[in-house]
């Protein structure tokens, strides 16, 4: 899970990957993709009909068609030579990560690194410690709840004031899980007209 920002660019607690971009398709073409990547080695040319990766992986010749097709519009297939006219396998280099980001510039989930970082972390320790160190709060979070123009002391005196409706609106033990999730979108409701960017700055939190 992670947030997107006003200009469509994804944030998370960890760097892109393949693996990120691949989660979206289907589960047959994240198996092809990594072992077409294998078989290519350094040659940079996969030439397995999905007949064959159908055979290989014991899933219908349908699925692995169209995991082919899911890679190739994605960017991480790349056709060489159509072996269609000769009835033959098609050629494709497999492309790495590293290739395909090249080629795919703004398409990759970012790590969150906010210039605010120090004092982000002291709001997410002041907003722990107000939970009694019952509520996880991830750093994307954290980074989301300042992205709604509200200064450090304004979000934790609003957490205080939240968290205790909250808990009397939810029951059992995972409200906890998903406090943190749910706090968040209250401040989206409540944040600022003119606040659609994240903060430059941001105000110690005093504890």
């Amino acid at each position: 899970m992670g947030t997107t920002d006003r200009f469509g660019q994804h944030y998370a607690d960890f760097y892109c990957s393949s693996e990120w971009h691949l989660a979206s398709l289907s589960r047959a073409a994240s198996l092809i993709y990594s072992w077409a990547l294998r078989i290519q080695k350094n040659s940079g040319r996969f030439r397995v009909s999905p007949g064959k990766a159908s055979d290989y992986f014991r899933i219908s010749v349908r699925a692995a068609a169209r995991a082919y097709a899911e890679l190739r519009n994605l960017g991480f297939f790349v056709l060489l030579e159509s072996g269609k006219k000769k009835f033959e396998a098609s050629i494709f280099t497999v492309l790495t990560h590293s290739q395909w980001q090249k080629s795919h510039p703004g398409n990759c989930v970012e790590k969150f690194d906010f210039p605010w970082s120090a004092e982000r972390d002291e709001l997410q320790k002041a907003l722990s410690a107000a939970a009694d160190g019952r509520i996880p709060f991830r750093t994307w979070q954290v980074a989301w709840y300042c992205q709604t123009g509200l200064s450090d002391v304004e979000i934790l005196g609003e957490f205080k004031r939240w968290l205790p409706d909250f808990q009397v609106r939810q029951s059992g033990k995972k409200w906890r899980k998903g406090a943190a999730y749910h706090f968040g979108q209250h401040l989206k409701s409540i944040m600022r007209p003119s606040s659609s960017h994240a903060r430059k700055d941001a105000v110690h939190v005093s504890r």
